[in-house]
This record gives structure tokens, C-alpha cells and sequence, in this order.
């Protein structure tokens, strides 16, 4: 017996969009345990490369920050720089652009 190609797609469709239902679910179910724990005068620093380095354009997570934490008086630096990664580090004003000796390997 051959099934309808529609036929096919909807289930498909159907079971896909109801397993992602249920990943999202248990994906979002959070424990206290891993929670960040912010205190009053905490310093957040963001280390990384360019994906950070572009929030230094927007404002967006330092707002959400001092929003979700109105009275903690957060010190947020961003020392993100587009390029950076653990083990290269290219800029023109050093000798090496190797973080660390043996990184280029």
C-alpha cells in the first residue's frame, strides 16, 4: 500500500514540530543550583573575540544587566576584540601573534 506523499509530510511535520515541543521544554526547566549569583558591586567581565566585540556597539546586555539588578551596582567591562581566540592573537603591535609559546602548534 503506498501512503500519500502529503500524507507523509504532515505526519512528519506533526512529529517533528512535537519533539522539538518537548525538548524546548526540558531544554528551559531550570534549577537553582547553576544560577549566577550576583552581589552588590560585582565586576562582569566579557572575554572573547568579535561575536562580543560587536556588543560593544549596543548596549543591549549591560541595559538587560543593571535592569534585572537595579541595586547591585555592576561593573560591566567588555574586553572583547574581533580576531581573538585562546591560542592567536593577531595585532600588529606585537612581536608573535601567538597567545602562549607552543600555541601554533
Amino acid at each position: 500500500m503506498i501512503i500519500p506523499r502529503k500524507k507523509n509530510l504532515k505526519v512528519l511535520l506533526y512529529t517533528l514540530t512535537l519533539v522539538l515541543i518537548v525538548l524546548t521544554a526540558f531544554k528551559f526547566t531550570q534549577s537553582d543550583s547553576t544560577a549566577l549569583k550576583i552581589k552588590k558591586g560585582d565586576h562582569i567581565i566579557l572575554i572573547g573575540n568579535n561575536l562580543g566585540s560587536r556588543m560593544m556597539n549596543y548596549g543591549y546586555f549591560e541595559t538587560e544587566m543593571q535592569l534585572r539588578y537595579p541595586d547591585s551596582m555592576l561593573y560591566i567591562r567588555n574586553m572583547c576584540d574581533g580576531g581573538d581566540t585562546p591560542g592567536f592573537r593577531a595585532h600588529s603591535g606585537r612581536a608573535l601573534p601567538w597567545a602562549f609559546p607552543g600555541a601554533e602548534k
